[in-house]
């Protein structure tokens, strides 16, 4: 017999623990290869209307690769680990160090190329369904069948180097030990700091604070802090604040001898540290997941804040008057009444003169209107006018967008002048979009207004009407790119049309929706396979406890109990503390939506808890069907 054989042989006596490992691997190859096969379809970039939707596919599928890389490590490491008496019998049978390494290399290239191999044809077999389903999510017409070769030979390339590498360097996740250490391992827990512990605590408590305390205006002087001490205080949780618990939990001893808690707790306690790190990374992934899925559902809230955001139908300044300003105006008119709209419009005048808040020491040419075309053009938009009339030195800060964080209250002093300007309050509606402007604009009084004439000018005209955004949708292609020409595009003109905005807008967050969603999904069947490859590994360690217990007397009905109690700690504490994570992140979201979001981040959450919740019973049914099986063999 060869020693290849000798392999071959032992792989397949051993084979439950290599098939836990080979599916593992398989499910993280296929994630990547259906969605390449999607994202480098051929028609895609027809059906995909913004230019950089297919390089923000692209870098998704890369996060979904490096995923993989985490979770192939982490699962040759435990594949590893458990298989140390193993490797003790090959070590007394005289296998010398360089055959050891051959044999792992071996092993590892022949399941990772296997289960390249797999996952490209169960891709291949699904592909037909994943498209109608992408297509669906994406709200795009459906993309034909075709044999993806870019996608299988990427696919290919990459995890074929991953293995490599991975074969290559697995022997040396194992240290050089006596031959007597492989079967006498005495499992020493880590003692668990109580610094570290409270710190984690802390970290979680200043981060959900700032959360609470968190306005449009400080949000992104919060936004690090916030993300450092909930990710610190995350990593710390699982990794000291946990194993820190079952410590405590082992101490009270009326509370750990009771009925069967010392089964689930103990099995917790010795084999947490295999299970933090990954827990850490599937917890932060499902908060980013949730919180991004939840937003992007709420199409409602979406719609209305849109529609706060643009009240016209389309925008139009005009920063000289060159004799093609006059043909674009009066082409948007025409296909306007080509469309069967029937519009209003309002045109005035913007000024820009040189300003300065007391609070700074340089001045800038700050865009102004009067209080009476700013009242006109919210009664254009089919608004009320809540605002009084402005005092000769008193301002408003012009409102462009609902997530514009402008100070409320603030003194400008104009160049050349005496006068301080007083500013109190913000307009309460949208007049003139950024997207116009994309500056500062200030709301001043009539009198004031006239008051200043200004070297520079420009004219605004909007067109109003109450027909649907769909009715707008493309219209001035000739004079727009992607319905927007803006201020830092140095045209001489800037132009929105809210149809094509909105569109592209839906558009976007669909795209978003599906990448985070597909992400959310790899991160669920990848954490649960990875849940059901620990616990597989440890089968004959499970076996052997069980073995003891029903011979002092442990009955099925308790051992059932003892299981559920330490799975359903598995599976549901990352899930359910990326949920409070996402909760408070709500909390700042909450404060840029008009339209109450909170029922779609519901719905978010609780379908993937219900699904979790099957996965569940699906893992625990054939986990226990394991044990007992071998049990009674």
């Amino acid at each position: 017999m060869t020693f290849i054989q000798l392999i071959f042989r032992n792989m397949i006596r051993n084979y439950s623990m290599y098939l836990a490992y080979f599916f593992s691997c398989v499910l993280s190859i296929l994630s990547f290869f259906v969605y390449t096969l999607f994202v480098l379809h051929p028609q895609l970039s027809n059906r995909v209307v913004l230019q950089n939707a297919i390089e923000w596919m692209n870098g998704a599928s890369w996060i979904i690769y490096t995923f993989a890389i985490f979770f192939i490590l982490y699962s040759i490491q435990i594949f590893l680990q458990n298989r140390h008496r193993e490797f003790g019998i090959w070590f007394m049978q005289g296998i010398s160090m360089r055959q050891f390494r051959g044999m792992i290399f071996f092993e590892n290239l022949c399941i990772g190329m296997s289960s390249i191999l797999v996952a490209i044809v169960c891709g291949i077999s699904i592909e037909r369904l994943f498209l109608l389903v992408s297509t669906a999510i994406m709200d795009i017409s459906p993309l034909e069948f075709y044999f993806p070769w870019k996608a299988i030979f990427i696919t290919l390339g990459v995890y074929a180097l991953l293995f490599i590498l991975v074969a290559y360097a697995a022997p040396y996740l194992m240290r050089k030990k006596k031959v007597t250490d492989y079967f006498y391992r005495r499992k020493q827990e880590k003692k668990m700091s109580f610094f570290l512990s409270m710190l984690s605590i802390i970290l979680l408590m200043l981060g959900y604070y700032l959360t609470l305390v968190t306005t449009k205006t400080n949000i992104f002087t919060h936004f690090f802090p916030i993300l450092l001490s909930i990710g610190i205080g995350t990593y710390f949780s699982f990794t000291q604040l946990i194993p820190f618990i079952f410590s405590l939990f082992k101490k009270r001893l009326h509370w750990y001898w009771k009925k069967t808690n010392f089964i689930a707790i103990s099995n917790l306690s010795s084999s947490w540290r295999n299970y933090a790190p990954i827990f850490f990374i599937i917890t932060m992934i499902y908060t980013i997941s949730f919180c991004v899925l939840g937003t992007l559902a709420s199409s409602q809230a979406l719609n209305k804040q849109f529609r706060l955001d643009y009240p016209l139908d389309v925008g139009y300044i005009a920063n000289n008057k060159k004799p093609f300003q006059s043909q674009n105006i009066l082409q948007i008119k025409r296909e306007l009444s080509a469309r069967g709209i029937n519009y209003t419009t309002y045109q005035t005048n913007i000024k820009y003169i040189p300003i300065k808040s007391t609070k700074k020491k340089s001045y800038s040419d700050i865009p102004i209107i009067s209080y009476t075309d700013y009242k006109n053009m919210v009664l254009k938009s089919g608004n009320t006018v809540a605002e009084p009339p402005l005092n000769e030195n008193e301002v408003m800060s012009l409102l462009t967008s609902q997530l514009d964080d402008y100070p409320i209250y603030d003194k400008y002093q104009v160049r050349d002048s005496s006068i301080i300007l007083n500013q109190k309050k913000i307009g309460k509606h949208v007049t003139i979009p950024w997207r116009l402007l994309q500056n500062q604009a200030l709301i001043v009084s009539d009198a004031m207004f006239a008051r200043y004439s200004s070297s520079v000018s420009a004219t605004f005209i909007g067109f109003y009407s109450k027909a649907p955004l769909d009715k707008t949708l493309h219209l001035g292609e000739t004079l727009v790119r992607e319905g927007r020409i803006m201020p830092s595009d140095h045209k001489p003109y800037s132009m929105i049309v809210s149809g094509t905005l909105y569109e592209n807008q839906i558009h976007l967050f669909r795209i978003l929706f599906f990448i985070m969603f597909l992400i959310a999904i790899v991160t669920f069947v990848s954490s649960g396979s990875f849940l059901y490859f620990q616990l597989l590994s440890k089968r004959k360690e499970e076996v052997n406890r069980y073995n003891i217990l029903q011979k002092i007397g442990l009955t099925d009905r308790e051992w059932n109990r003892a299981i559920t109690r330490q799975l359903s700690i598995l599976f549901f504490l990352p899930i359910s503390i990326a949920a409070i994570h996402s909760i408070f992140v709500l909390v700042i979201l909450q404060k840029y939506f008009i339209v109450s979001i909170v029922s779609e981040w519901i719905i978010v959450i609780a379908t993937f808890l219900v699904g979790q919740l099957f996965y569940f019973l699906l893992i625990r049914r054939r986990y226990k069907w394991n044990v007992q099986t071998n049990y009674c063999n």
